[in-house]
């Protein structure tokens, strides 16, 4: 089973992010968690062209994800992955970690964000806050041993008027079955596709 993060559209002053997570399970039954059967996580993040394009850089870490269940019991995950939002525009998505996860029915998932660090296409920062550090989508899904689902985790990136800006899931466009392209979004990755691209440019210049 596998569980997709994505985003849907908004305005000019919003931009979309696409969590991607898959679940890759196997084992017997469906459920309650519990049962002792788990799953490989796959989980992604990605978002979609918007106010994304106000960007240079958006580096957002992620630190944990959990999964909550129907009877509110928690799985808690590590993530400690930094993805740089504006190399994630489209169906692009990038794999932040593989987890375990027991088959069951879920309906929620929280995702902690420790740190964000955005620059402005003009050069200058801008403040981009996470409310209570963690995202927090309400969203029934269920695990089924032996299958996968695309679940889509759709998070705005919202202009709040005075040049910052907010971090917000959104649940009316989250749910399963979206398209994925696997790429790496990573913060190393995207520092050294920016520095291709710059000695491509002072090789022309030259």
């Amino acid at each position: 089973m596998t569980v997709t993060l994505l985003i849907s559209r908004v305005s000019r002053t919003t931009a979309t992010v696409v969590v991607v997570v898959l679940l890759a399970l196997a084992g017997c039954s469906s459920g309650v968690p519990g049962g002792g059967e788990t799953g490989t996580t796959n989980f992604y993040v990605s978002d979609q062209p918007s106010a994304i394009d106000d960007f240079a850089h958006l580096n957002v870490t992620v630190s944990q994800v959990t999964f909550v269940d129907r009877e509110g019991n928690q799985t808690e995950k590590p993530a400690n992955a930094t993805l740089d939002l504006t190399q994630l525009q489209g169906a692009n998505a990038s794999l932040v970690d593989q987890y375990e996860i027991e088959s069951g029915n879920y309906t929620k998932v929280f995702l902690d964000v420790s740190e964000v660090d955005a620059t402005l296409t003009s050069g200058e920062s801008a403040e981009v806050k996470v409310p209570s550090e963690k995202l927090q989508l309400t969203q029934n899904f269920t695990v089924e041993s032996g299958s996968s689902i695309d679940f889509v985790y759709d998070i705005n990136v919202v202009e709040r008027g005075n040049g910052d800006y907010n971090l917000l899931p959104v649940a009316s466009e989250s749910g399963t079955d979206v398209e994925i392209d696997e790429v790496d979004g990573s913060v190393s990755a995207s520092a050294a596709a920016e520095a291709s691209a710059g000695e491509q440019s002072t090789e022309t210049d030259a």
